[in-house]
């Protein structure tokens, strides 16, 4: 790699240097709001199947969806958040995500992409964000969730 730089800066030829991401977090929207989660986390991205509800469950479990012979139980953001909820549409999907011990959904309005964070600087924390800290991307100020929190404050209520 060092002799192939040599040979670019030789010849008078651009070199780049590609920059390693400190973070990497996938973006999802949910009603008119964008989050971003953790991507190691992330397992897979699936269309949304049928979900078979639990008796007596709280509100945000939207009960149990069957992904290749995997029982996972599927949330639904909006209820967890608070934010006004918006039926099924062709841009919805499940966040099939490694949490504590197990694999669970999270049930969102689309998927955006892959974002990259190159400084820790650029993570922010205040109350702009639902769980205390996030990012600006874009123009835009993005919470990351924290699913632990996010579960400990609807385990309250």
């Amino acid at each position: 790699m060092i002799k192939d730089i040599l040979i670019k800066k030789s010849k008078g030829e651009p070199v780049y240097q590609t920059r390693k991401p400190f973070m990497r977090f996938l973006r999802f929207r949910v009603g008119g709001l964008f989050f971003l989660v953790d991507l190691p986390l992330v397992l897979e991205i699936s269309k949304p199947l049928e979900f078979y509800p639990v008796p007596d469950s709280n509100i945000f479990l939207l009960g149990l969806m069957n992904l290749r012979n995997n029982i996972i139980p599927v949330y639904d953001v909006r209820y967890m958040l608070d934010i006004q909820t918006v039926w099924k549409s062709e841009k919805s999907s499940v966040i099939v995500l490694s949490f504590q011990d197990g694999t669970i959904g999270l049930f969102v309005d689309e998927v955006k992409d892959i974002v990259s964070i190159y400084d820790e600087r650029e993570i922010l924390s205040g109350d702009d964000f639902i769980s205390g800290y996030g990012v600006e991307f874009e123009g835009d100020k993005l919470s990351i969730l924290d699913l632990e929190f996010i579960f400990s404050k609807n385990d309250k209520e």
